[in-house]
């Protein structure tokens, strides 16, 4: 998934500014997801208007059996992505195709039995499109709000992956154009399969000083750790642990916590102890308005 241009934009700013850059993902997340239901939502329209079956044989045709898209046919049947591929070891169409079936046939006969069980319970969803109205049962309400939980997941998980992805070469970019670090003193490295580090300072003398960075907040497992299992120079952090600073002052990483109130100064620290050649900033001059001019750069 690639994210608008501005969207990581604002992303960098707000990090440098020391501000919750979650909330701009949430507000992302909500609106994709909005949009994918109300699509969701248009097409039950047309697919129920047009079948006269008492069954969920239209959900299963339109939703799963005809639909192209993979991600759609996975979430349509209550399934993710991600457990097809724990589960088989590939998202190969025919092989998602195959497991969302046998998992919409299970899912109707858990929401069969759960109907009857709780008979006294009723649930009926009501979708009006251009003036005309369809009525789903309990059954096929359940279904569709099944399926609008797993969409959201899946858009979720895909916008925070993109963000953190797409936004840490331009955030070490910015740092670096802040503290006038010249272009031939930092180098950003095309991404691989495999995911290694891709932003390196360099010193005076010519080495090259590998940065990591990580966006999650406190508790993810992935953590500092990551950075010392890369053997990094640098980490970059959206926020750390007491424990995890030192950890990393223990094995000499240097390090910058963002979310703090322009905690992205503790960089001019680096380069210093890093002897990489820069710039360092005025006291007296207005951060915000630095972070702003540079942003719109990158």
């Amino acid at each position: 998934m690639t994210l608008d241009r501005e969207i990581i934009q604002l992303g960098v700013a707000s990090l440098l500014k020391g501000h919750d850059h979650r909330k701009l993902v949430y507000k992302l997340v909500s609106t994709s997801f909005i949009e994918v239901a109300i699509s969701f939502f248009k097409k039950v329209v047309e697919v129920k208007l047009g079948n006269d079956s008492i069954d969920l044989s239209w959900y299963r045709q339109a939703f799963i059996e005809y639909e192209y898209v993979k991600e759609s046919i996975a979430a349509n049947a209550g399934l993710s992505d991600k457990s097809i591929t724990n589960a088989r070891g590939t998202t190969r169409k025919e092989v998602v195709l195959h497991e969302a079936l046998s998992n919409f046939d299970e899912l109707v006969s858990i929401i069969n039995s759960l109907c009857d069980t709780h008979s006294d319970v009723e649930i009926q969803l009501s979708i009006t499109f251009n003036s005309v109205t369809v009525q789903l049962s309990l059954n096929e309400s359940l279904l569709v709000i099944n399926a609008l939980g797993m969409k959201r997941k899946q858009i979720a998980g895909g916008i925070w992956s993109s963000f953190g992805k797409q936004a840490e070469t331009p955030l070490l970019e910015a740092m670096c154009k802040i503290f006038m670090v010249p272009e031939e003193h930092y180098e950003s490295e095309h991404r691989t399969a495999v995911r290694e580090v891709d932003f390196s300072l360099i010193d005076s003398e010519g080495n090259k000083k590998k940065c990591e960075i990580k966006l999650t907040g406190r508790g993810n497992p992935e953590g500092a750790d990551s950075t010392f299992a890369r053997d990094s120079d640098v980490f970059i952090a959206g926020t750390l642990s007491e424990t995890n600073t030192k950890q990393l002052n223990d094995r000499g990483i240097h390090w910058v916590e963002l979310m703090k109130s322009h905690g992205f100064l503790r960089f001019g620290k680096v380069l210093a102890d890093l002897n990489i050649p820069h710039q360092p900033l005025d006291p007296e001059c207005d951060i915000d308005e630095i972070i702003d001019n540079t942003v719109v750069e990158i």
